[in-house]
């Protein structure tokens, strides 16, 4: 069975970022769209064997790991939240660029744009187990307690690349754009998520598909 990988829509971004707060709102609503459209694309089609293919790649699933036996997600909602999504926007330089989010569900998906060794699209695939310990990392982070922007003055620099993070648990949703002076705690966070999908086995959506 061929099979059709969500195909995230990003927004063109300008090298020369001004960071108004126009620009803020507008990278917000980007971020937005790449997790509804990715989500939308998931809900849409039925699994595929590739899905199936990574899966097995990944840490095995016990009868205990389904996240049936846990409080935080349910199960049978319509279609999968985000449990976390970065986007690092372009700069002056030669900054990686790319977007990466968890669904509950546990797809993976991965867009890389550029400075950064995966271009283009890619998804993986995490045991619902590891979708529960992702939910205490952030929950252990307080996440959804930081501010919506750093710096909090306002003082940004113009020529730097943008962080933005966002998560969705139970009626809790969270956006925060970090320019530069974010606390150590949410960056810590955000190391933490890139190592994690760092260690992930990628399949590229362009070969599969």
């Amino acid at each position: 069975m061929k099979s059709i990988f969500p195909i995230i829509t990003l927004s063109v971004i300008s090298l020369a970022i001004t960071f108004s707060a126009c620009n803020r709102k507008n990278s917000l609503t980007d971020s937005n769209t790449d997790r509804v459209v990715a989500k939308k694309d998931l809900r849409n089609r039925s699994e595929a064997p590739q899905i199936d293919k990574i899966e097995k790649t990944n840490e095995s699933i016990n009868p205990g790991d389904d996240i049936q036996t846990t409080p935080l997600r349910s199960p049978f909602q319509e279609e999968p939240d985000t449990v976390f999504l970065i986007r690092r926007t372009a700069c002056y330089g030669s900054c990686p660029q790319y977007t990466a989010l968890i669904l509950s569900d546990g797809n993976v998906i991965y867009q890389g744009k550029r400075n950064v060794d995966k271009i283009g699209q890619y998804q993986s695939k995490i045991s619902k187990r590891k979708v529960f310990e992702l939910d205490g990392i952030i929950q252990k982070a307080n996440f959804y307690a930081f501010e919506d922007e750093y710096p909090t003055s306002g003082e940004k620099i113009v020529d730097a690349s943008n962080t933005i993070v966002f998560s969705e648990y139970q009626n809790k949703r969270k956006h925060i754009l970090i320019n530069h002076d974010a606390p150590e705690k949410l960056m810590d966070l955000i190391n933490r998520m890139d190592q994690f999908f760092e260690e992930l086995e990628w399949q590229s959506a362009e070969v599969l598909d």
